[in-house]
């Protein structure tokens, strides 16, 4: 017993874990495959399963020197000018109770228009073409004409969550929101 238990322990920290912690496994499967189903397997190939698995091991739990890097994640006009048009899909479940929401802001961030719906059962490709095109229609408001009058230069850019905040926030307010169709105005002061 104390043998063993030394034995095993030597090979779990010694310089070799990897490798010995994969030949213990793969000795025990082979040993089981000869018992349980007859089959034999090469000592060539029985190497190999455990050389290419302990690099495997290796490359994934030794720790790199790697330094986290932050960056800010916001909001910005992606060197735009006028009205910028930002939506977002929320889908809670494959399919599930989806939504949509997004907003129209001036080239500085601020408010223009928003809007949120929820369309019942969907997807989140279907949740997000009809933000898009919702948001397309909005803009075809009076005080928004601006957007649709330019001559465009239509670029989708994708935008990670934290600088999309305000139209991931109005998609989960479409998703819950039992009404068909929400349109939200914030006056500006000037």
């Amino acid at each position: 017993g104390d043998h063993v238990y030394g034995w095993l322990r030597n090979g779990v920290d010694g310089p070799s874990k990897f490798l010995f912690l994969v030949a213990v496994w793969w000795i025990w499967r082979v040993r089981n495959q000869l018992c349980m189903e007859n089959e034999v397997v090469s000592y060539f190939t029985l190497r190999m399963r455990i050389d290419n698995f302990a690099q495997r091991l290796k490359t994934c739990f030794l720790q790199k020197n790697i330094s986290p890097t932050t960056r800010m994640v916001r909001w910005n006009a992606q060197g735009g000018n006028g009205m910028i048009l930002n939506v977002d899909g929320s889908s809670i479940g494959i399919p599930g109770v989806s939504g949509f929401g997004g907003l129209i802001r001036n080239s500085n961030g601020g408010w223009i228009q928003g809007f949120a719906r929820n369309i019942g059962i969907s997807n989140i490709l279907h949740a997000e073409l009809l933000a898009m095109y919702y948001g397309l229609v909005l803009a075809d408001h009076p005080n928004i004409k601006d957007l649709l009058t330019r001559d465009w230069r239509v670029r989708v850019v994708h935008t990670l969550r934290e600088g999309n905040a305000c139209a991931d926030y109005l998609a989960k307010i479409g998703a819950g929101n039992p009404e068909a169709y929400s349109t939200i105005t914030i006056l500006q002061m000037e």
